[in-house]
């Protein structure tokens, strides 16, 4: 009874210091659908530019990502076209207007790392 035994590789002692897998730059991408003050269902569809400066400085970037969330669901998004990709964060919020809405149907937002 050949009972065959699975061999996991040993966890390292410092795991801090592992960063297998790190990708050079990406956007944070931003989808949902919200009601405008005339009652009106609109799709909110953005992306932000990250560069490789900012992913080295993760809490920053985290921090970042947390401001964009939170304005949309304190109903607050950024005047933009369909799709519109900003050059970075402080393009987002520092020259773009954002608008109050009156409802935040959904919204999705994550990270995608370039390859």
């Amino acid at each position: 009874m050949g009972v065959e035994v699975r061999r996991f590789r040993r966890v390292p002692s410092n795991l801090k210091r592992m960063r297998y897998g790190v990708r050079r730059a990406g956007d944070l991408r931003v989808y949902g659908q919200v009601t405008t003050m005339e009652g009106k269902k609109k799709r909110i569809s953005f992306r932000v530019r990250i560069s490789e400066r900012m992913m080295r400085y993760r809490r920053n970037l985290l921090n970042l990502i947390r401001a964009t969330c939170n304005n949309i669901l304190d109903k607050q998004i950024p005047i933009h076209k369909q799709g519109e990709v900003f050059s970075g964060f402080g393009e987002l919020f520092e020259e773009t207007r954002w608008v109050e809405v009156r409802k935040v149907h959904w919204y999705e937002a994550g990270v995608v790392y370039e390859r």
